[in-house]
């Protein structure tokens, strides 16, 4: 302890004299300074020159003053590690568990190998008989991204909405053409799915940012088309597909006609701290720990556009109280809530009402009628936020 105590000791010591030697120096330099320019005004250039001398010395004396803190700081280290040196071998431990577990995030976030044939085979949609295109995007970074586009035929591709799918965080787009098979026949909508990179097909390593960039790709794709109505373009995404989506209409907000979030979260770090919550002190580890954010919660206040929420309310991996949290915070001038009793996280297009909803929902944004009425105020608050619930437990009872 005395070891220590005379190591604070000298640092004192050491900023004093450091303090009113810079002080006493500056002080003499300024005064010749003035004389000088009171002796000789046309000397500019020996002012400029004793300017840089008294710079050069303060920054001398404080990089000497920084050298030496820098050994106390050392001494000090080397001292508490051999008073403690259990506190500071755990210390390094959890700075080293929480390094490795920050780089290695998206293993827990991204499986694009499950199942374990994914990456191999993806199913064609003209396995259901639908005709489509294989499309090869390419991002803003120059990665491939593998797509299929399923229109409807001849003319009325031009006059129906184009959704654009965004899966979850397993499988590829041949596991989801079961969805738009119903999708394309009961909803009679054109289907643009889209491959995230490092899945299926597509080329690269999933990322957050890398996700963002594959949707804004699919957009401007879409855009640039002339035999669908670009009007009339909807983005739709389930479980982490849904944060991606909510991310893309808050950048092209005006550009698209409304958006579909399925089973959602509002946050990556919020989702992962209920799904570890058996981790001592996770609730209280910051936000700047995730490596990935997908912070929808705060995205969706900006969105004006139309939207609808599909939430599964016996899903036990994201808590359907996130679904409604995002919908509460949502400033859509038209929104609607559909809750499906027996849906859970993989399976809530099964259960019966979702594409009867899903059709409801968009004949609403063409009902012309509609726009008026909610444009009314005395109409506002009924039609543009509504929550439809389907219960078929109670009906079979």
């Amino acid at each position: 302890m005395n070891t220590l105590r005379n190591l604070l000791i000298k640092v004192y010591i050491w900023g004093k004299n450091f303090k009113n030697k810079i002080l006493s120096k500056s002080k003499n330099s300024y005064q010749n300074l003035h004389e000088t320019r009171t002796y000789n005004d046309k000397n500019s250039k020996l002012i400029y020159t004793m300017k840089i001398k008294i710079r050069s010395l303060i920054t001398h004396e404080l990089l000497i003053w920084l050298g030496s803190l820098g050994e106390i700081f050392f001494a000090l280290f080397i001292l508490s590690y051999a008073i403690y040196p259990s506190v500071w071998s755990i210390s390094l431990i959890l700075v080293g568990v929480l390094a490795v577990l920050y780089n290695n995030q998206d293993i827990f976030v991204y499986h694009p190998t499950e199942p374990p044939e994914s990456k191999v085979y993806i199913e064609l949609p003209s396995l259901y008989n639908l005709p489509y295109e294989k499309i090869d995007l390419i991002t803003s970074d120059s990665v491939r991204l593998h797509s299929y586009l399923i229109k409807q035929p001849n003319e009325t591709a031009l006059n129906v909405p184009t959704l654009v799918m965004f899966h979850g965080n397993a499988g590829n787009i041949g596991q989801r053409i079961c969805i738009a098979h119903y999708i394309f026949h009961y909803c009679c909508c054109n289907i643009f799915l889209v491959e995230y990179r490092g899945y299926g097909l597509s080329e690269g390593s999933p990322s957050e940012k890398g996700f963002y960039k594959d949707a804004e790709a699919a957009i401007l794709y879409l855009l640039n088309r002339n035999d669908i109505n670009t009007q009339k373009i909807i983005p739709y995404g389930q479980s982490i597909g849904g944060a991606v989506v909510i991310d893309l209409v808050n950048k092209y907000n005006d550009r698209l006609h409304a958006y579909i979030v399925e089973n959602t979260f509002t946050s990556l770090p919020e989702i992962g701290k209920e799904l570890f919550s058996a981790i001592p002190g996770i609730f209280y580890l910051p936000e700047i720990f995730f490596k990935n954010q997908y912070q929808s919660i705060k995205k969706i206040k900006s969105i004006s556009i139309p939207g609808l929420f599909i939430s599964g309310l016996s899903d036990t991996m994201i808590p359907p109280r996130m679904m409604k949290s995002l919908f509460d915070k949502s400033n859509s001038r038209m929104k609607r809530m559909l809750q499906i009793a027996e849906g859970n996280h993989n399976n809530t297009w099964l259960c019966p009402g979702y594409f009867q909803f899903m059709l409801k929902f968009i004949q609403e944004l063409s009902n012309t009628q509609f726009d008026m009425d909610l444009s009314a105020p005395d109409q506002e608050n009924s039609l543009r936020s509504q929550i439809w619930l389907v219960n078929t437990r109670n009906a079979r009872a």
